[in-house]
């Protein structure tokens, strides 16, 4: 059996936890276009983050590539039991062959999609996480799991700074664009460079920015997956104190320039919890 978003009414049987959603596109008037995207089935939870490319955009069937990419990336989770380095080639693989089928040019960076990766399995007594770039997790309230990437901390402040001189926070995103542009030429899925990061993009992804995860089942309680369209942590477990912590954020720094400074104003976002049964 398997479950993607939608599918609340059956939860996994063989699964120990009871699985708790709640996902807002960045524009909550246009739903579709949620690019954050998520499913499971009796072992298995997926969270993937899409990112549409900054070239020749792709639409499928009225889906952004972002929505594609996401998609991509949690179906492949869910078609096999591989975890690490071998499920990411796998994930790699099904963008490529997304390309062709597309006839999308994926030589050029501009034009490729790309997604994180956070993947948790059952394995008899134990959690197999798997997790590439910044949709993150944190095991009951504990620290969180989550891979900086230092580029978008750097392109943030940029954005923040231009803000904080001229006030215009509607060409802010376009000011940094030149930036977001070159760090898909510079420092993607580049294990050379200090920023390097890794993604799901179709490309190789170094293993160095794969982290594998083999916890003990017995110790978790909570498991909670989310993406970076929460920009803070709450000191709670609930749906309701993410929300909370993310309408705290609303309130104090609404163009995100502030404390809490973002490379664009809002982002979908959606949390996970596993909730032991």
């Amino acid at each position: 059996m398997t479950g993607l978003p939608g599918d609340e009414s059956d939860q996994p049987e063989l699964f120990p936890f009871r699985i708790e959603c709640f996902t807002e596109a960045k524009d909550p008037a246009k739903p579709g276009c949620n690019e954050d995207f998520w499913g499971f089935n009796s072992t298995t939870v997926v969270l993937s983050d899409g990112a549409t490319a900054k070239g020749d955009a792709i639409d499928v069937a009225g889906l952004s590539g972002g929505r594609m990419a996401s998609q991509i990336v949690t179906e492949t989770c869910l078609n096999n039991d591989t975890h690490g380095q071998q499920l990411v080639i796998s994930a790699n693989t099904a963008f490529h062959s997304f390309y062709q089928a597309n006839g999308v040019e994926s030589q050029n960076p501009l034009n490729r999609v790309a997604a994180s990766l956070l993947c948790v399995r059952i394995d008899r007594n134990s959690l197999i996480i798997t997790q590439v770039n910044n949709s993150g997790f944190r095991i009951n309230g504990g620290n969180p799991y989550v891979q900086e990437t230092v580029c978008d901390i750097l392109h943030a402040y940029t954005r923040a700074e231009y803000i904080r001189l001229t006030g215009d926070t509607i060409g802010a995103r376009e000011f940094i664009l030149p930036m977001l542009q070159k760090q898909l030429f510079a420092y993607q899925n580049n294990a050379d460079h200090p920023l390097g990061y890794g993604v799901i993009d179709g490309t190789e992804t170094p293993g160095i920015f794969t982290r594998t995860y083999r916890i003990p089942l017995s110790t978790v309680d909570t498991l909670e997956l989310f993406t970076d369209g929460y920009p803070m942590l709450p000191s709670g477990t609930t749906i309701q104190d993410w929300e909370t912590a993310y309408a705290y954020v609303q309130r104090n720094d609404p163009n995100r320039c502030l404390d809490f400074p973002a490379t664009k104003i809002a982002d979908d976002r959606t949390v996970l919890i596993l909730r032991r049964k």
